[in-house]
């Protein structure tokens, strides 16, 4: 992914985050601008209290941090990337080879490259042993 998309996806649910605390504790949202770095939000703060003004504050923060955490979770499931054989049969002959993602399969005899997240799973870091290749297209 284009890493200046990445970034103004990052501002943008960085900013939905204040916006969403802010209203969520009746807080008015008084005025938006837009920088080339982001955007500046500005709020009526005047009849609240410093907790729910930190609240807003740190919500930016927060969604970052919410947001790492659940790529982070779907990372580490694998989320459907393939397993490469390739890369598999490159290792030496008699070394030990380690699941890199979690391998899901419906019947144990026949485990795919497909990775169809339901059934079972081999969990990351188990020593398998390939019993063929099958085809490849």
């Amino acid at each position: 992914m284009n890493e200046g998309l990445l970034f103004l996806c990052a501002a943008v649910l960085h900013e939905l985050g204040h916006i969403l605390c802010a209203r969520l504790l009746g807080i008015p949202l008084t005025g938006c601008s837009v920088r080339p770095c982001g955007a500046l939000l500005t709020f009526d703060f005047s009849r609240t209290s410093y907790l729910r003004e930190g609240c807003v504050h740190l919500a930016g923060a927060g969604t970052g941090l919410i947001t790492a955490a659940a790529a982070v979770a779907l990372w580490l499931c694998g989320c459907a990337d393939p397993v490469v054989f390739s890369e598999v049969f490159q290792q030496k002959s008699g070394e030990d080879i380690y699941t890199r993602y979690n391998l899901w399969y419906e019947d144990p005899q026949e485990v795919s490259c497909l990775n169809i997240q339901s059934g079972s799973f081999i969990p990351i870091g188990s020593a398998i042993e390939p019993l063929s290749t099958g085809s490849f297209p």
